[in-house]
């Protein structure tokens, strides 16, 4: 199964749906996981019944920013049980396969919200002791040589991410396909 996460941040709504159309039709993704939508709930169902995808589960903006939303195709079953505008968690089933759990995450670009978005992902308790994910953009570094730019990360920021990982028992997997998107 293929899930694809896009942050929309910046990028014109006619040339997200373009993209989107491309590397769909070349990767067939089952979940397709978009942050910073800035976009309505009913904008999002065109952009998905373009894609061809006939569920969708959105957070939708606060203003002129944020925005989640889930876009799945009939391959998989999706139970959204928990959402903010942070984060979407989601029951997830796949054909016949096994159930999993996956957290899909947005962190905030301030870093007093993004802790406290860390804080109740790292007290929650759901997805103790199954087989689970956490997908998205963290807005966040586990070390400072991941940090690109002049100025270093402030080190209680990294820190309070990494207990984040550590407490959920997370793996940092290698991005793959453009480093900056």
């Amino acid at each position: 199964m293929i899930i694809l996460s896009w942050n929309c941040r910046g990028v014109a709504v006619t040339a997200i749906v373009s993209e989107l159309n491309n590397l769909c039709v070349k990767h067939k993704p089952a979940i397709v996981y978009l942050m910073e939508t800035r976009s309505k709930e009913e904008n999002i169902r065109k952009i998905a019944r373009k894609l061809q995808f006939k569920n969708v589960f959105c957070v939708e903006p606060r203003g002129m920013s944020g925005g989640l939303c889930l876009l799945w195709n009939e391959k998989v079953a999706i139970s959204v049980y928990s959402w903010c505008q942070n984060f979407i968690s989601a029951d997830i089933r796949s054909n016949n396969g096994p159930e999993w759990k996956c957290c899909f995450v947005y962190g905030n670009p301030i870093f007093k919200n993004r802790r406290r978005t860390w804080q109740a992902l790292g007290d929650s308790t759901d997805m103790v002791g199954e087989p689970s994910c956490f997908i998205g953009d963290f807005n966040d570094i586990l070390s400072q040589e991941e940090k690109v730019g002049k100025h270093p990360k402030p080190p209680i920021q990294i820190e309070k991410f990494k207990e984040l990982v550590n407490k959920k028992n997370l793996m940092d997997m290698e991005l793959k396909g453009s480093k900056f998107t």
